[in-house]
This record gives C-alpha cells, sequence and structure tokens, in this order.
C-alpha cells in the first residue's frame, strides 16, 4: 500500500493537467474567433463606409446640378435670342 500512495504522489495529478491544458485551449479557441470576427467588422465597415460616401457624393452632385437647372429656368436663357436677320419693315400707311 505504501508503494500504491508513492506513485500517485509522484506524478502530478494527470486529469488537472489535462483539464488545464483543455481550459487553455479553449480560451485560445475563444479569443482567435474574437479576433476573427473584429477583423471582419472592420472590413465591413471600412467597404460600407467606402460605398456611403460614394453615393453621398453622387447625390450631393444631383442636388447640386438640379439646384444649377432651377436657378437657370428662374433667371431665364443666359444667352438673349441674337438679332434676327433679313427683317422687312412693312410701311403701314
Amino acid at each position: 500500500m505504501v508503494n500504491d500512495l508513492g506513485d500517485i504522489c509522484s506524478r502530478p495529478f494527470p486529469e488537472a493537467e489535462e483539464l488545464y491544458q483543455k481550459r487553455v485551449l479553449t480560451i485560445t479557441g475563444i479569443c482567435i474567433a474574437l479576433l476573427v470576427v473584429g477583423i471582419m467588422c472592420v472590413v465591413a465597415y471600412c467597404k460600407t463606409k467606402k460605398q456611403r460616401q460614394k453615393l453621398h457624393d453622387r447625390l450631393r452632385q444631383s442636388l447640386r446640378s438640379e439646384r444649377n437647372n432651377m436657378v437657370n429656368i428662374a433667371n431665364g436663357p443666359h444667352h438673349p435670342n441674337p438679332p434676327p436677320e433679313n427683317v422687312q419693315l412693312v410701311n403701314v400707311c
């Protein structure tokens, strides 16, 4: 019986060591998964930010051109009609 106790005491608890390694692997896996998800979120954010900026620029450009068209219509044509050529005056007396 003494020999049995010596064997048990000389080996560190194998179950505890295994459990520790499993927990370390689990925590490491969770951290890597969170890192991957975070990177994917940053990539998606940057992509949508570029698309949003392009859309905003297009909208701003179209509103600007629409506003210019409205001002041009309100002010009338910028170039007056050229004077008529070959106009004959009729004497009505």
